[in-house]
């Protein structure tokens, strides 16, 4: 698998060759949990348009951001959310930022893969809640035996079961 996704960098010229859409902002172009394919602009001899998609990082945010490019100058572009009323220099870009600069850019949008990333994206974001009902459940399911001794043998498991699974959370 590995194998395959570095084989995808290097097709696409990025490092950030795949993504799942996280957010509704681009609705209805693209929805929560569908998967884009980037390209780099060096690679495909192509020069970032108004109306193109693109992926681009911000020094706020954690994960990059997937908008359309509304404005564009010779080093720098604004971007909006096509579900946005407002562009992004009056949403998401740092205070003081009017715009994103083109080396900050992944890449462009080449292709849409619709929905292969949403159940990825649901178990991201609820991976912590499931791994505390886990929890909370083999603790009830283990106290609900009526045998004292099968009870410490399967305690004394549990414990070190728990504890190496909460340092994962």
């Amino acid at each position: 698998m590995l194998l395959v996704f570095q084989i995808v960098c290097c097709f696409a010229n990025t490092d950030t060759p795949l993504a799942v859409v996280k957010s509704e902002s681009m609705e209805p172009t693209l929805f929560r949990g569908d998967v884009i394919v980037i390209r780099n602009y060096s690679n495909a001899n192509v020069t970032p348009r108004i109306g193109t998609i693109i992926v681009f990082d911000l020094p706020t945010k954690d994960i990059p951001i997937v908008h359309r490019i509304i404005k564009n100058t010779q080093d720098c572009i604004v971007t909006k959310g096509d579900n946005n009323r407002l562009d992004d220099r009056y949403g998401i870009y740092p205070k003081g930022m009017d715009c994103v600069p083109v080396k900050d850019i992944h890449g462009y949008v080449q292709l849409v893969i619709p929905f292969v990333g949403y159940l990825p994206l649901i178990i991201g974001e609820a991976g912590k809640s499931v791994k505390a009902i886990l929890i909370v459940g083999m603790f009830l399911w283990n106290h609900s035996k009526d045998d004292d001794e099968h009870k410490k043998k399967k305690l004394s498991f549990d414990e070190k079961f728990v504890s190496r699974f909460l340092f994962t959370l």
